[in-house]
């Protein structure tokens, strides 16, 4: 018979490399559940990202106290790695990222393998300017085999520029990623893809501010598609179309890890591409990520380059500061 669980709920903030919209001073804040049954534990990073994420910091953190308090009380905590968290506490309206910190927390508290640093391949983030991009392009690795760059930032026309430039730059080998984060409207996304290489892009990522002009998109000649802010604030799958190429789950944005799941089976049904990507999680949250990359989609590149923002590569113990837990009175 399992001990007692023992739950603790701690503040974070890491000093940043850079800048980080949303992020004051250069400081990532988020928020860690602290489990522990029967000497085992398990970790849940819970970091709403400033200006994507429907919730605050402040009200996850409301949100996750209510849920550390109530998983205390439970005696199958079981039910949650099966069926996910908003299934068992009756599908009340819980924030994404406190979904995401309960169901990684409880997945590992419960796994029989141990946290290990096994190697998934990854897709670099090349970001700053276009001169920036450029030169970080020539001087990739020759491990790297795929890169990732944001457009829908400038110009049709000089966005047009950069992928032309990056094609005569980049080796052979390398393929593009890339991310549009709903920037365009229709004329203006059909213009860009048909001005570039198609053969050197993997997917765009959500190129359209109108989604539901996405299989349109597709049907006219546009790159092929991946699904990112669709896939936020819904628990339903969404809807199979011809030239739909990839989801990119972000679990602190989407919706949980049980939720991720569910993706990943949509994917595999239709043959798709599963990015398990990040949301500037803190390295805890990226750990998480790594095992369910491993888990539901070790052989794709995933999204997981953003620690490098960190100044460091783990919390320290004086970064954690508890605002409550079940062993004190």
């Amino acid at each position: 018979m399992a001990g007692a669980l023992s739950a603790t709920v701690y503040q974070w903030l890491l000093p940043l490399t850079g800048t980080l919209p949303g992020c004051p001073q250069g400081e990532r804040q988020g928020l860690l559940l602290w489990l522990e049954r029967d000497g085992k534990k398990g970790l849940g990073d819970c970091a709403p990202l400033p200006g994507f994420s429907v919730e605050t910091r402040e009200q996850a953190a409301h949100s996750l106290v209510e849920c550390a308090q109530w998983l205390v009380m439970q005696p199958d905590i079981e039910r949650i790695q099966e069926v996910g968290l908003l299934e068992v506490i009756g599908k009340q309206p819980i924030p994404s990222s406190v979904v995401f910190a309960v169901e990684a927390a409880v997945k590992q508290l419960l796994s029989d393998t141990p946290a290990g640093r096994s190697m998934i391949p990854v897709c670099r983030l090349l970001a700053g300017s276009h001169d920036d991009i450029v030169q970080a392009a020539e001087e990739l690795d020759s491990e790297t085999r795929l890169v990732k760059i944001k457009v829908a930032r400038q110009s049709v026309v000089d966005e047009i520029k950069l992928i032309q430039r990056l094609d005569s730059v980049l080796p052979e080998r390398v393929k593009i990623r890339l991310d549009g984060n709903r920037g365009w409207n229709l004329k203006d996304a059909l213009i860009f893809s048909r001005a570039i290489p198609h053969q050197r892009i993997r997917f765009i990522e959500e190129p359209l501010t109108d989604a539901e002009e996405l299989p349109a998109y597709a049907a006219s000649g546009g790159l092929p598609v991946a699904l990112d802010e669709s896939l936020q604030g819904t628990q339903t799958l969404p809807d199979y179309f011809t030239g739909l190429a990839a989801l990119v789950v972000k679990p602190t944005l989407s919706g949980g890890v049980h939720r991720c799941q569910q993706l990943a089976d949509f994917a595999h049904k239709h043959n798709l591409e599963l990015v398990i990507s990040s949301s500037y999680e803190s390295p805890v949250g990226i750990g998480t990520l790594t095992r369910l990359a491993l888990q539901l989609a070790p052989h794709t590149a995933s999204g997981l380059d953003t620690l490098s923002i960190f100044q460091e590569n783990r919390i320290p113990r004086e970064q954690l500061h508890a605002l409550w837990s079940s062993d004190q009175p």
